[in-house]
């Protein structure tokens, strides 16, 4: 039974099979008997860093250094009738091999947890995709690409890198059946042989790869792809929608309110969190870095999507500069005379209820079309709300100020 999640790897699978065809075809005929490295790959097909490993990073890596290929499955974990795709894939090269191993199957997922065990891979690091080449264990698709060909120069001219040490690996690698074997419809090489390829670019475009997570992805596995931190992403984003209304109606109410301003040092705490946590976001969006992320959540999923950016501008750079005019307000509003002081009291409130307005939306892109959730994004999200509703009953004063000096 064919899947919109399996229907979208397999046409990854096909694109890239294609690829690599056409460019082994004009490859020139390598030495024969030469060293071989062997790697494994663990992804997801609703991942899109796997889907720019598979598409965009591999490719260029076959080509350069194999002349012949072919490829195979293993049948263990592979009903036809209800998936196109194997979990578990082996491109064989002359020289570089790979094994792809899905872990949203079963044996994949179990796969996974030997080779975490195995090479003793810390929590902050888990997650796919994940590649290992001899003893190097390699996340996410910039790590992937950084050190991948390194490691392979290296480990060919050392005599070649067998398949990594991993449980229960043997037998997989003994079962493994050509894939022209399998029927047409769950064999992507048969593309290769009896079908045109016009509409299959020359070189796969990673930008077209997050959008077809959200394409493929229902709400409720976009959700599910991550559920403790995108549940977290929920309820932080329904308890700012319930502070926004409240401060809206707590503005709009009649009745006079407390002139108690609460503590300095909470505000100013508060934004120098603030402005520090977008700060940092600037850097990871604006070099690349991968976020240190914590164990709920993943970080660097949501700053590598197209909804990192507004108007083109980073958003951790638009949080640098909202928090940095709050903070000038504020400073204006404690230590200016009157009109300033309640002016800056009162545009603190409608920034900072801007902030959390904008944040708000940020936070719904997290679970319902990202499928992923930052934690650093809900602690500036929460900042920002707690801003706006500290910032009410100051605001609400220097309304009345303003309003009994315009009278007199």
């Amino acid at each position: 039974m064919s899947t919109p999640l399996g229907d979208s790897m397999l046409r990854q699978f096909r694109s890239l099979i294609v690829v690599l065809f056409a460019l082994l075809i004009v490859s020139p005929a390598s030495a024969q008997n030469t060293p071989i490295a062997r790697a494994i790959l663990f992804y997801s097909p609703s991942c899109p860093h796997c889907h720019k490993v598979i598409n965009d990073v591999l490719p260029p890596l076959v080509q350069k250094y194999n002349s012949t290929m072919a490829w195979a499955y293993a049948e263990e974990g592979f009903d036809p009738a209800e998936r196109e795709v194997p979990p578990i894939i082996h491109l064989q090269g002359d020289v570089l091999q790979f094994l792809f191993i899905d872990t949203a199957t079963t044996v994949g997922a179990r796969l996974y947890e030997n080779a975490i065990e195995r090479f003793q891979i810390p929590q902050e690091r888990l997650g796919v995709p994940t590649l290992i080449i001899g003893e190097t264990v390699l996340v996410g698709s910039l790590e992937i690409p950084q050190q991948l060909p390194g490691l392979i120069d290296a480990g060919l001219e050392q005599g070649g890198l067998d398949w990594p040490d991993l449980p229960n690996l043997e037998p997989i690698l003994a079962s493994l059946v050509p894939l022209e074997e399998t029927s047409p419809q769950a064999t992507p090489s048969a593309e290769v042989t009896t079908a045109p390829t016009p509409d299959v670019p020359a070189e796969p475009l990673p930008d077209a790869l997050p959008p077809l997570q959200s394409q493929t992805l229902s709400v409720r596995e976009r959700i599910l792809l991550d559920p403790v931190g995108n549940s977290l992403s929920i309820l932080v984003l329904a308890g700012m929608l319930v502070s926004l209304i409240y401060a809206a109606l707590r503005w709009l109410r009649p009745e006079a309110t407390s002139s108690r301003r609460p503590a300095p040092w909470m505000i100013l705490g508060l934004l120098v969190l603030g402005f520090a946590i977008a700060g940092y976001l600037s850097f990871v969006e604006t070099s690349g870095t991968e976020a240190v992320c914590g164990p709920v959540g993943d970080c660097n999923t949501v700053q590598q999507s197209p909804y990192a950016r507004f108007l083109g501008i980073p958003v951790g750079v638009l949080g640098m500069a909202g928090y940095a005019a709050l903070i000038a307000a504020w400073a204006i509003s404690r230590a200016a005379a009157e009109p300033w002081a309640p002016l800056a009291s009162i545009a603190f409130l409608a920034m900072s209820f801007t902030g959390t307005a904008f944040s708000t939306y940020l936070t719904f892109l997290e679970p319902f079309v990202i499928g992923a959730t930052c934690a650093w994004c809900l602690s500036s999200s929460v900042i920002m709300t707690a801003l706006m509703l500290l910032a009410l009953g100051p605001a609400k004063t220097a309304w009345r100020t303003l309003k009994a000096a315009a009278t007199k």
